[in-house]
């Protein structure tokens, strides 16, 4: 049942004013507050704002979105969580906010988005970034920026397959530190002797290897092939690189499980 079904079915039930429910309901989820960036957790490895930096731009396929996630939006979030266990989790859309999307209207999905989970699992990249870096995915280039900001990052260049993507986000990158080229993170050769001081690959919409069979694999071939392009001394990461692991065999025992449970 939709949580509007929920609401309309306890209004015909209990004559009390709406406005009473949804005090109860709000003191019972805890309070929906706005949610700037700058309160953000994040915020001190993430100055620039994406909603800020990036205006809304249209394309065939991706579209990049800059919209207010108002109350409403938030309070059905938050009840969301309640109600599927993830009450707990770092959910940005708990709050009011403004938020930078990168959409894919084929596959329906945002490819990355300004929130909390986005900048908690590239958190690590930006730390450890120095010198001169490489990134597989443009995304929002929200890391990017990021990693601009660090004196001791020297140039970055990033590898970006779709060149719709480089047109609605590239753009919009206002570092000099930063070179956007179209190739693909899985066939591009650096140049002779070109060797980076990080790397970090971030590709993916999602680990769930129910809908992303080939996600962790891709991860390992990849981790392969860029390994040799590190500096000595230099860090390579992978996103949600050990979450993708655990669905991967997850996937396989449940399908074990399913063929030995089958007549």
């Amino acid at each position: 049942m939709s949580f509007a079904r929920m609401l309309k079915r306890k209004k015909a039930q209990d004559p009390a004013p709406q406005a009473v429910q949804q005090i109860d309901l709000i003191d019972f989820l805890g309070p929906v507050k706005v949610f700037s960036h700058q309160n953000n957790p994040y915020a001190f490895l993430y100055p620039d704002d994406p909603a800020d930096y990036l205006s809304p731009a249209p394309g065939e396929r991706f579209e990049l979105r800059v919209h207010d996630i108002d109350a409403a939006a938030a309070l059905r979030s938050r009840i969301e969580g309640v109600l599927t266990g993830q009450a707990l989790a770092e959910r940005f859309d708990d709050f009011p906010h403004r938020e930078a999307v990168l959409f894919d209207r084929l596959l329906k999905e945002p490819i990355m988005a300004s929130n909390i989970h986005e900048m908690r699992t590239n958190a690590e990249a930006v730390v450890r970034a120095r010198g001169s870096v490489l990134i597989g995915g443009l995304g929002i280039g929200m890391g990017a920026m990021a990693m601009a900001r660090k004196a001791e990052v020297t140039e970055i260049l990033i590898l970006e397959k779709e060149p719709e993507i480089i047109a609605l986000v590239g753009g919009q990158l206002q570092s000099e530190k930063i070179r956007v080229i179209e190739a693909d993170v899985f066939t591009w050769h650096p140049t002779s002797g070109e060797v980076f001081d990080s790397v970090w690959i971030d590709i993916w919409n999602s680990t769930d290897a129910r809908r992303y069979p080939d996600c962790y694999p891709q991860m390992a071939a990849l981790r392969e092939r860029y390994t040799p392009c590190l500096a000595p001394g230099g860090w390579l990461g992978v996103w949600q690189e050990a979450e993708a692991l655990v669905n991967y065999y997850r996937s396989f025992s449940q399908a074990k499980i399913r063929r030995n449970s089958s007549p």
